[in-house]
């Protein structure tokens, strides 16, 4: 399998992407992660369906979906810092490995946490399920196709019984008592209302919030646009970008608006 996954992906990259690309299983315990190789750049994925993402290049797929929350249009202090709740690979987050940055990545899935401190040299990992309140509730774990959720979609029989925490337990643990967090982004299949709701208290502390409010809430996969824009307007939060489908939002905590004059371009190469 990865002999035939390491030819198809060599030759997708030299048709599609015009450059050289190669892959390689590693075996880890009973799983499976996928190290790529790309015009000399290197990523690992936990998933062999998401390695054809990569065939374009790597740093431009980085790009994309850095690109795809509107974080360009805005400007970051140099310690900027970033919590990731749903952080997959850690695609996002590696946007920032230039950068004085504190990013913290949050995920369910141990593969996924284990390629996202990989290719986020910088980051720190959790794993939890975040919620609107401590405790204890079922997870769907779907990650073939990305899919995990703590909102039944019925796309798995592989179903966990997990600890529960709110963002308004956890982010004391991560935030001294003065300080704000510069980017909040949220990719929670589905569950994205809920990790608001439990997040009333530390939203006061965050300068921007990006959301994935594509239609992937339970089993008729629903958007939560509506809702996830109701609960951030109420926190005082305006939408300042919307994708040209409408599946990721950024909004602004407009008391929080002013930053920094020292301010600059996110570095988007990678090491």
């Amino acid at each position: 399998m990865s002999l035939v996954l390491n030819l198809r992906f060599f030759m997708m990259c030299l048709v599609y992407g015009h450059h050289l690309g190669y892959c390689r299983e590693v075996k880890i315990g009973d799983n499976s992660l996928f190290k790529i190789w790309v015009s000399g750049e290197i990523l690992w994925v936990a998933r062999k369906e998401r390695v054809f993402r990569y065939i374009y290049g790597i740093s431009a797929r980085i790009e994309k979906v850095y690109r795809s929350y509107g974080i360009h249009n805005i400007a970051l202090t140099k310690d900027v810092s970033v919590v990731d709740i749903g952080c997959n690979d850690g695609i996002f987050l590696a946007n920032f490995v230039k950068s004085r940055a504190r990013v913290i990545g949050i995920d369910l899935e141990l593969s996924e946490l284990f390629c996202a401190l990989s290719n986020v040299p910088n980051s720190e990992v959790v794993r939890a399920g975040i919620w609107y309140e401590n405790g204890f509730g079922s997870f769907e774990s779907a990650p073939k196709g990305s899919d995990s959720s703590l909102i039944r979609a019925n796309k798995s029989e592989d179903i966990r019984f997990i600890p529960l925490l709110s963002l308004d337990q956890v982010i004391p643990f991560i935030l001294k008592p003065n300080e704000t967090l510069d980017i909040l982004k949220i990719e929670a299949e589905g569950a994205e209302p809920e990790v608001l709701i439990g997040a009333r208290e530390s939203l006061k502390r965050v300068r921007h919030v990006a959301v994935d409010v594509g239609p992937e809430r339970g089993p008729t996969q629903v958007s939560t646009e509506n809702s996830v824009t109701r609960i951030l307007s109420s926190m005082g939060f305006h939408c300042i970008y919307s994708s040209r489908d409408g599946n990721r939002m950024l909004f602004q905590n407009m008391s929080l608006k002013a930053i920094s004059e020292e301010s600059y371009e996110i570095p988007l190469e990678r090491q």
